[in-house]
């Protein structure tokens, strides 16, 4: 299937316009995630250091290996990376740190040929679960449910406290009891009763229920609630886990379509929370169905909210590519998302090129890199391969 180029004009539908803007008369500061030893580090290589980390998420997503790139120490687990604020006067500079969970005591700062050093410990210990909040509440929702075994609402929460405490049997029959003691008409914002529906769907995926018992939750779950586009997206995501695309794309078009035309008081909490990962799901779901159109569509939505979602941006390009669309083609059309002047986006675009193996696009890409840039993207590789240390 080709793709109708002009029936996603104008481009500027697409175009992320992003105005940076600099003070002249500010002071310079360079900020590095990473401590510096022997030198500065190339700007390039840090960038290349966070496009592994998002190829490495990416793939993993999908499903694919992870890229055999070495992992660098601003990615490894349990490094504190704390909120970081600079502000600056004629005379000095002001810093902000948030470092939840350590003590001043914990913090030593250093300053040593203009480099400053701020180190903390975070001391984790393991912690027994308690059991104590999870009985005081399951306690009192008795209680009343004694006094009122009908009560939807409390039956619900009843479900919710089995739920929060990994007990899914008996949080499913808790919501089941709900929704029998449901009146036959509910409000149309009835958060309680949503949520009752929506956590009755999840547990019962989660005990791999059987499709036609789940879709009939689902089924009733609209028939009460029609507004509700968390039912669609919760469907949407279990479709999708189990490889029925095509269903999957059909909830999560529902859910959208419900979210835009009903609005989110009172609906729609997962849905919202969900919102990038469904276009990304829908945009790689057309392309497994062969919607070429439908999936392009739907990667620039993302592209243009971050042009570094690399979900988008792979399954856009294999959009491209299964469709038998030229490089040149390509090129123009990825021009009018990023900023070809940008050395960030043209790294990012090569790096994509070279990991789906286009060596087509990589020359294209290679060639808009200015010579120090390449000079400096090279090298950077060659590091970044190696694992040699950092200079």
């Amino acid at each position: 299937m080709d793709i109708d180029f002009k029936k996603l004009a104008p481009w500027n539908w697409f175009k992320k316009e992003q105005e940076e803007q600099q003070s002249t008369a500010s002071l310079p500061v360079q900020r590095n995630d990473l401590p510096v030893a022997g030198g500065p580090v190339s700007p390039i290589l840090q960038l290349h250091r966070e496009i592994d980390r998002l190829f490495d998420d990416t793939f993993r997503g999908f499903g694919f290996p992870a890229l055999a790139m070495p992992r660098w120490p601003s990615d490894w687990p349990g490094l504190l990376k704390p909120a970081l604020d600079i502000q600056e006067t004629d005379k000095q500079y002001k810093i902000a740190l948030e470092v939840p969970g350590v003590e001043e005591k914990d913090i030593q700062i250093t300053l040593d040929n203009d480099v400053l050093m701020v180190c903390g410990e975070k001391r984790q210990e393991q912690e027994k679960k308690d059991k104590s909040k999870f009985e005081r509440n399951l306690n009192i929702i008795l209680e009343i449910l004694k006094q009122d075994p009908e009560n939807c609402d409390y039956l619900g929460y009843l479900g919710d406290t089995y739920s929060s405490d990994g007990k899914n049997e008996e949080a499913r029959d808790a919501y089941k009891k709900a929704v029998a003691a449901m009146p036959e008409k509910l409000g149309v914002y009835d958060q309680r009763s949503s949520y009752t529906y929506t956590n009755l769907l999840r547990v019962s995926q989660c005990l791999n229920a059987p499709e036609a018992e789940v879709e009939a939750i689902y089924k009733e779950a609209v028939e009460k609630l029609p507004k509700e586009p968390d039912f669609d997206c919760v469907m949407g995501d279990w479709y999708w886990r189990k490889g029925q695309y095509e269903k999957a794309v059909q909830m999560y078009e529902l859910a959208i379509a419900k979210l835009e035309t009903y609005g989110t008081v009172n609906r729609g909490i997962i849905t919202t929370s969900m919102l990038i990962q469904m276009y990304e799901c829908l945009g790689e779901g057309c392309r497994k169905l062969g919607d070429y159109q439908k999936a392009v569509r739907y990667c620039v939505i993302v592209l243009n909210t971050d042009h570094k979602d690399m979900n988008a941006l792979l399954t856009l390009i294999n959009c491209f590519t299964e469709s038998n669309v030229s490089a040149e083609e390509v090129f123009q059309f990825l021009g009018k998302i990023y900023d070809y002047s940008d050395i960030k986006d043209k790294v990012i675009l090569l790096r994509v090129a070279m990991a789906i193996g286009r060596k087509d696009l990589e020359r294209m890409f290679r060639g808009i890199l200015l010579p120090q840039e390449r000079e400096e993207f090279d090298a950077a590789m060659e590091t970044a391969q190696s694992g040699a240390p950092l200079s």
